[in-house]
């Protein structure tokens, strides 16, 4: 962590994280089935609470050998600053650089900040324990009528909807055409997937479909997407 900071920039700190708040979790990871806030969520808390205090967030996206890196800085009004800088693997997927991006921009706004964006699983996720085996479930890429493997779809609609039950999820309906104007219904947990297919309503995208059989019903689901 590189800094230039003196009293100014710590008494105003002081003063920020007295007011300081989580953000609200808005939504779910379906890995762990456990609530987090999302960037947006985050930066929404934040924000004012920052301003109020004269304090600006800025952060710079770049790239050290092979890897993302987001470089945090935190200004002040004072002109001291605080930054400090993380790193992920890059990809050539487009997808995954910006979920690298939005998780690293995540991590670092809420780490400098002290602020709690998670449920604390106590360490599960880092260890990297062995998946616990998984029921009997059908799931191949889509090869049917309805959805052709390998060709690229036009979203017609976008709509957030939950599970039934006590413990609701979010996830999003999808509406999709393939190319000879066949519509079907699907499915994703990912908000960035999400994302992109309203941006691309209209237009066409490229997308991985997966299909599962639950009691003889067959559901689809985007797995990833990309531009066209």
């Amino acid at each position: 962590m590189n800094s230039a900071t003196g009293n100014k920039f710590s008494a105003a700190f002081v003063g920020m994280q007295a007011d300081m708040r989580s953000p609200p979790f808005d939504r779910t990871n379906p890995a762990f089935k456990s609530g987090y806030a999302s960037l947006a969520s985050v930066m929404e808390t934040v924000r004012p609470i920052l301003h109020r205090h004269g304090f600006a967030v800025l952060q710079e996206i770049g790239e050290a050998e092979g890897r993302l890196t987001v470089t945090t800085t935190l200004l002040h009004t004072s002109g001291e600053s605080v930054a400090h800088r993380c790193a992920h693997k890059s990809s050539d997927n487009i997808q995954q650089v910006g979920s690298a991006i939005s998780y690293l921009r995540r991590y670092a706004i809420m780490a400098m900040l002290g602020v709690v964006g998670e449920v604390d699983d106590d360490g599960e996720a880092a260890e990297s324990k062995p998946a616990k085996q998984a029921k009997a479930v059908v799931k191949k890429s889509v090869t049917t009528e309805a959805a052709p493997a390998g060709e690229t779809y036009s979203p017609i609609r976008v709509t957030p909807a939950q599970t039934k039950g006590p413990n609701p999820k979010d996830f999003y309906r999808v509406q999709l055409a393939d190319r000879q104007g066949r519509i079907f219904e699907a499915s994703t947990w990912s908000s960035t997937t999400a994302d992109m297919l309203q941006e691309y309503v209209g237009r066409r995208v490229g997308a991985t479909i997966t299909s599962k059989i639950t009691n003889g019903v067959e559901y689809f689901g985007v797995a990833e997407c990309w531009p066209a």
